[in-house]
């Protein structure tokens, strides 16, 4: 094996639900108390129609808030960036709300603007390695549709899946044995980056911003652009490259990541009960 690559969030983060650690609602009319009752209600129900982890971790937060009821008329799932969906509520008088939540991608898909203000405080988060989540709202009367008004931002999220505690100890070990070491995450880049500093792979070997169905395609470019090592690397030693393509191994979940699972050499799945020592483990019985 040459090359092993692993998704960042349930992989070489804990396995379970990431936890909402920080968060500011935004208000452009100062109706401040009216939009921390209906923008969780409105979030809620567009992350209850998602499986992803960060949405998980936005429905568990909102049910501990004060949420105003909201009827869901229709919701889509972007995949890779969020959820859209439209709803209304007794407290814009039938007024007819859309709201997008996701990623900063999305916004910009929607023309949404962030203020730069916003935008520091958002890159405060992703050093953290946290992942981000971005809540856009518009409320159009029933008479004025189709819809055409302007987005507003409303609400930005942070959200922390603390690192699985063996995660920097396999990794050294990998790399002490000369296989190189990669990540491929759907986050942003920053956030990516900033996991990866905290478990010692090199920024170069990070890929980020990835859409679920992107990431069989990566595997398959590192499979036609690394090459296989003739004799291992140990303690910083250097690489010796025959002319055949890399043997390039994929731990994941084994549901989101099943694509690219299936397209790699070798498919590894965790649980969220599995340790990551355990590929150690198998790494040695391949030899």
């Amino acid at each position: 094996m040459d090359c092993i690559v692993f998704d960042k969030t349930g992989t070489l983060t804990q396995g379970g639900e990431p936890e909402i650690t920080d968060y500011e609602f935004l208000s452009r009319d100062g109706a401040r108390a009216a939009d921390e009752e209906t923008i969780p209600g409105v979030l809620k129900r567009l992350e209850e129609s998602s499986s992803h982890p960060i949405a998980k971790a936005a429905v568990s937060f909102c049910e501990s808030r004060v949420a105003r009821d909201v009827e869901t008329r229709h919701i889509d799932e972007i995949a890779g960036k969020g959820m859209k969906g439209s709803f209304t509520t007794k407290t814009l008088q039938g007024q007819l709300v859309e709201a997008l939540v996701g990623n900063e991608a999305l916004m910009a898909e929607y023309k949404v603007d962030i203020p730069s203000e916003v935008i520091r405080t958002l890159g405060s988060w992703k050093t953290q390695g946290k992942s981000i989540a971005v809540v856009a709202a518009r409320a159009i009367p029933d008479s004025q549709l189709p819809l055409s008004g302007t987005w507003s931002l409303s609400a930005i999220f942070a959200a922390s899946n603390p690192l699985r505690p063996e995660a920097s100890a396999v990794i050294e070990a990998l790399q002490q044995r000369g296989i190189d070491v990669w990540m491929l995450s759907g986050d942003n880049p920053m956030t990516a980056c900033a996991v990866g500093d905290m478990v010692g792979i090199a920024r170069e070997n990070i890929i980020a911003g990835v859409l679920p169905d992107q990431k069989a395609e990566k595997i398959k470019y590192l499979q036609r652009s690394l090459k296989k090592s003739k004799s291992r690397s140990m303690f910083g030693r250097k690489h010796e490259y025959t002319d055949r393509r890399a043997t390039v191994a994929m731990v994941g979940d084994g549901i989101n990541d099943s694509p690219a699972l299936t397209v790699a050499d070798v498919g590894i799945a965790v649980t969220d009960y599995c340790q990551i020592t355990h590929i150690e483990l198998f790494i040695n019985e391949m030899g």
